[in-house]
């Protein structure tokens, strides 16, 4: 009992306290803000795969997470893959020109999305390396 009274008094003081600066209840606004840090990663699952009977193979799953407000682009980069070599995400197809940078995908807000990403190796071997990365807008 003795400790209910002590709230009851201080829940009456501060309503006094709130009282006496002017504010009443229908008046009182409460802004609450705060800064979510940029978050963009792109991980593939397995990064490596054995070329099939077609010429193909499957690289694996590209995981994208990226909380930019006007979205982001996923950039592909390769190096070492044969001539007539080609970037297949989600079925579409994308010729690669090694040493430079080409947009595979993009948003137009935050998302999380999964790839499926292969490598028709043309010519070649499927031998090469390949990055991802996601740029916010």
């Amino acid at each position: 009992m003795i400790m209910k009274s002590k709230l009851f008094i201080m829940a009456s003081a501060a309503l006094g306290a709130f009282a006496s600066m002017g504010f009443s209840a229908g008046q009182t606004n409460v802004a609450f803000g705060g800064n979510v840090p940029l978050v963009c990663k792109v991980e593939l699952g397995q990064a490596f795969g054995t070329i099939g009977p077609n010429g193909i193979a499957e690289i694996g799953v590209a995981q994208e997470l990226c909380n930019s407000r006007s979205g982001y682009r996923l950039v592909a980069r390769t190096s070492g893959v044969a001539e007539g070599a080609s970037l297949i995400v989600d079925g579409q197809r994308f010729a690669i020109t090694n040493e430079r940078d080409f947009v595979i995908a993009e948003t137009s807000g935050p998302a999380a999305k999964s790839r499926a990403i292969a490598l028709d190796a043309g010519n070649g071997d499927g031998g090469g390396n390949l990055t991802l990365r996601l740029e916010a807008k």
